[in-house]
């Protein structure tokens, strides 16, 4: 028997750069420190043989045995893993094969570092090697990579996820785009073929829409920029719809990473039949789903409800399905877009009679069906957060019930929607929603009913009046058709508020009459409160503020004797500005912040805004014009993002009050504390309205106010209230730097930044990031 010497080490050399991954690096270097069985779980494409590599070549100087690769993905399944890796290690006999006992004896009581890439084929075998050998030797540690974990005691996990990408929906900066790793693969795998290739304006868009769409995937990233020979960012971008016809090559030697798809297929082939179907059943899911979702959707035919959690916990454990972090009190679960669209694509093979489709229509359309029963009621909020969750689903269940003519379940799915985005301030999503189902020819039922009652009341926060009194009149006319009398309280109420807003007052006495008189009848709490609103409103229009008070004080009463609260915030705003306009600003911002309390409480943006503005003609009431200037901005900016406006009735009082605090400040002054409020996010708003009671003795002052007084904000003191690490996130706030950068310098999440900035503002009793950055200003200067 013949037999060779090791050589030094065989890590793959690396031609293109290595790209992000700086957390996860130092995860797995520190991991190796620690443990002798490190494992890099995830997906197939997202980089874990590249972490490998890069992790044990920075870490080579620990081995002096050397780092050593074997790639198991590239041999045949038959052969042997102890073969394989003796294969790579350099060692050969002229007959007979090593066992793992021999292959440690070899290693000359060297600390050697084994990378065993591809695992999951053979996961059987590789996981009785690496038993074997860290059972003979000491001096042996295993960097493996795999679909799934080895299950091996002691076996450290590293789970790899996507690169950072552009979230849905938020408008990023170049430098913002330009730090973000899915963004950067793409632009350096880019000049490696375009070599004049930059991030601009020009193609930012498309770049952000690419990385995006396949969820920072790096084979997909690379693939895409390798299109960047005969097509534009722009052109990539549109013709993704088709992701695995357009992201293929011809130039990657291994089958598994040329196209896309080959690399979902590995991971399809690794499946249990079972567990295939799952996946093509959960496919239906647009977005993120709950176990209780899977188990009525996916089941039926060759496995019950019963079986799903083991089923879904097995795709888990392959790398196919995903948990999202930080989901609530029930784990949601997601596929990456092209994972689900393969799944898509195998459920008419797997199963031709498949009623997935009608099973998630069916689901969603009893979670929207009980709307009506729990939002007035005390899991209110609970069952908003619910909803909220389930937009995505709602919305792809809306659209199958159009297309299969499912008319009270389409009104049911819209009505839903769009008073969960309402509230979300995506008011646009709530009039497309309610759009859609009204274009369907509807039945004459109640869900027609409510649909037109949830039309008017959205036309009237856009200011769209004829649009509301034109579905007010439908719904009128089909409530006393099908006898909805409780739809027809709705009616009324809505019908007296645009004549309200009308200057119709008369009228809108006698229909907002008639709406607590017929809710009464009929011991709908529910429709008693909001037309006691209504009706409030009527009589303060009227003169009649004892009238008012007590309908706002009944409405604030039923609300408390049901435990509800989104009713109960918007007549507590009512009654705040009442209290303002008959020279009782104390108490009405005792009542303005208690309907901002409750409104936060469903992430209700329009409220907040409702809120804010409450709170700003209070404390101009209050002689607090710099707060109130503040307030109005953040005011301002809230109602423009949600889409709703102030109604036009209560526009005068709003310049009544702007033309208060000018008195006092000065316009420029006004105009400077105003722009500082409109900076806020809804979430900032509410965060210093919470954190800060008192907050009004710390609020900016103009500059010009401070040069004569000598006052400064309250915080700027010798001894600061901040620790160490949030005064090292202050002074980088104060060089204008964003959340996303600052955890990139000091190596830390963008949540953790968010919190430390909450934090800051909170303990320096402060409102927007800028008042940090002139407090960091004073320290230095001080």
């Amino acid at each position: 028997m013949s037999e060779s010497r090791l050589s030094p080490g065989n890590l793959p050399f690396q031609i293109a750069s290595f790209v992000g991954r700086r957390h996860e690096k130092l995860q797995v270097r520190s991991a190796l420190r620690e443990h002798r069985l490190v494992t890099i779980v995830g997906p197939g494409g997202v980089g874990k043989t590249r972490l490998a590599v890069e992790a044990a070549g920075q870490e080579a100087r620990s081995y002096a045995g050397g780092c050593w690769f074997a790639d198991l993905g590239s041999h045949p399944a038959h052969q042997a893993v102890v073969a394989r890796v003796a294969t790579a290690l350099g060692v050969t006999r002229s007959s007979g094969e090593w066992s793992a006992a021999e292959l440690a004896a070899r290693l000359d009581d060297r600390r050697t570092l084994l990378v065993i890439d591809n695992c999951e084929h053979v996961l059987e075998e590789v996981a009785a090697f690496v038993r074997d050998m860290l059972r003979d030797t000491a001096d042996v540690d295993v960097l493996a990579t795999s679909r799934q974990a080895l299950g091996v005691a002691g076996e450290q996990l590293v789970h790899l996820d996507g690169l950072t990408y552009p979230e849905e929906g938020r408008v990023e900066s170049l430098a913002e785009l330009a730090g973000l790793e899915g963004v950067d693969l793409f632009i350096q795998r880019g000049r490696l073929i375009v070599p004049e290739l930059v991030l601009a304006h020009a193609n930012a868009q498309a770049v952000a829409d690419i990385v995006r769409r396949v969820e920072g995937l790096p084979l997909a990233i690379e693939l895409a920029a390798a299109r960047l020979r005969v097509l534009a960012p722009q052109q990539i971008a549109k013709r993704l719809e088709d992701q695995f016809r357009l992201l293929r090559s011809t130039r990657v030697t291994d089958d598994r990473h040329r196209t896309l798809r080959a690399t979902i297929e590995w991971s399809y082939d690794l499946c249990s039949p079972l567990e295939r179907l799952c996946w093509a059943r959960l496919s239906v899911f647009p977005a993120d789903f709950d176990l209780e979702a899977a188990e009525s959707v996916a089941s039926g035919g060759s496995f019950g409800p019963d079986d799903v959690l083991g089923l879904v916990g097995a795709l888990i454990d392959k790398s196919v399905l995903r948990t999202l972090p930080g989901s609530g009190p029930s784990t949601r679960y997601r596929f990456t877009d092209p994972v689900r669209d393969f799944g898509r694509d195998k459920a008419a093979e797997l199963d031709p009679d498949d009623m997935s489709g009608s099973r998630h229509l069916e689901y969603f359309s009893e979670l929207a069906g009980v709307v009506p029963y729990v939002l007035f009621g005390p899991s209110q909020v609970e069952h908003t957060g619910r909803l909220r969750a389930e937009l995505p689903n709602l919305g792809a269940a809306l659209l199958r019930a159009v297309a299969e003519a499912e008319a009270d379940a389409a009104d049911t799915l819209a009505c839903a929607i769009a008073l969960v985005s309402f509230s979300s301030g995506a008011l646009s999503d709530s009039r497309a929603a309610l759009d859609t189902a009204l274009r369907s020819e509807g039945s004459r039922s109640t869900a027609r009913v409510r649909l037109l009652v949830v039309s008017a009341w959205l036309a009237i926060n856009q200011g769209d009046l004829p649009l509301a009194r034109q579905q007010i009149t439908r719904c009128r006319v089909l409530a006393q058709l099908i006898g909805d009398r409780h739809g027809l309280v709705h009616a009324l109420e809505y019908l007296g508020q645009c004549e309200l807003l009308e200057d119709e007052v008369g009228a809108a006495a006698r229909h907002c009459r008639d709406a607590v008189r017929l809710a009464r009848d009929l011991g709908d709490d529910h429709a008693l409160a909001t037309s006691l609103v209504r009706q409030a409103q009527v009589f303060e229009a009227l003169g009649e503020t004892g009238k008012a008070r007590a309908a706002l004080g009944e409405a604030i009463a039923i609300s408390d004797r049901v435990g509800e609260k989104w009713c109960r915030g918007y007549a507590l705003w009512n009654l705040a500005l009442l209290l303002e306009a008959t020279g009782c600003p104390k108490e009405g911002m005792r009542r303005a912040r208690a309907a901002l309390d409750s409104k936060a409480l469903f992430e209700d943006i329009v409220g907040v805004a409702q809120g804010l503005e409450a709170m700003a003609w209070c404390s101009a009431g209050l002689d607090e014009p710099s707060r109130a200037a503040v307030l109005l901005g953040a005011a301002d900016a809230v109602w423009t993002s949600s889409g709703a406006v102030l109604p036009a009735r209560l526009v005068p009082r709003r310049e009544h009050c702007e033309a208060r605090i000018i008195d006092a400040l000065g316009r420029e002054s006004y105009l400077a504390l105003r722009g500082e409020g409109q900076e806020l996010t809804p979430d900032d708003a509410v965060g210093w309205r919470q954190g800060a009671d008192n907050t009004h003795r710390a609020m900016p002052q103009p500059a010009e106010a401070r040069a004569t007084t000598g006052t400064r904000p309250r915080a700027v003191a010798d001894d600061s209230p901040l620790t160490a690490r949030e005064r090292e996130v202050a002074l980088l706030v104060a060089e204008g730097r964003k959340n996303r950068e600052i955890a990139s310098l000091l190596v830390i999440s963008p949540r953790t930044v968010e919190t430390h900035v909450d934090r800051i503002l909170t303990k320096l009793g402060f409102i927007s990031r800028a008042q940090i950055g002139s407090w960091a200003a004073y320290l230095e200067d001080n």
